[in-house]
């Protein structure tokens, strides 16, 4: 059962989870481009960056990995959450990746690396850039303004917090 999907910006790709494994296919070909199968629990949500060179899973575990759409190597690792991760959701300008959760936290994470390039064959976990406790409850989705300058953030304690 295919769990979550997500097209890369260019359309010409479709990545989908199940269970502890993401496939990335060819839309043109159907044929499959990438099977990336190293999560330790089920895969729970998947983005690609706005550039369409990395694809992001979070899984059950809490756990966040970083592939490189071209090669599918996992390319870093974030963690930080100690639920399942909810959604993850790119910011609309800048390489910033929001990541919610079942333990009611928002963590917003910086995907460049120090020298202004997106940091590539980095296993380390950065910490994240912005950590806060959101909610009471288990996040359930993330959104951010058009512009980018709110964040907003629904949750099982029916709240929505911005």
């Amino acid at each position: 059962m295919v769990e979550s999907l997500a097209f890369s910006p260019d359309g010409q790709y479709l990545a989908g989870s199940s269970g502890r494994n993401v496939v990335v296919w060819d839309i043109a070909s159907g044929q499959v481009v990438h099977s990336l199968g190293s999560h330790v629990r089920e895969v729970t949500c998947l983005a690609f960056s706005p550039d369409g060179r990395f694809l992001i899973s979070g899984s059950h575990n809490g756990m966040i990995y970083v592939w490189d759409a071209a090669t599918g190597e996992r390319v870093r690792t974030l963690a930080g959450h100690r639920h399942i991760v909810r959604r993850l959701l790119f910011h609309p300008h800048e390489p910033v990746l929001a990541s919610c959760s079942a333990d009611g936290k928002l963590r917003l994470w910086e995907l460049r690396g120090p020298a202004g390039r997106n940091t590539q064959h980095s296993q380390n976990t950065p910490p994240p850039v912005v950590q806060w406790q959101a909610h009471h409850a288990s996040i359930l989705s993330v959104v951010f303004s058009p512009d980018g300058g709110t964040l907003a953030s629904a949750s099982a304690d029916h709240t929505v917090q911005l």
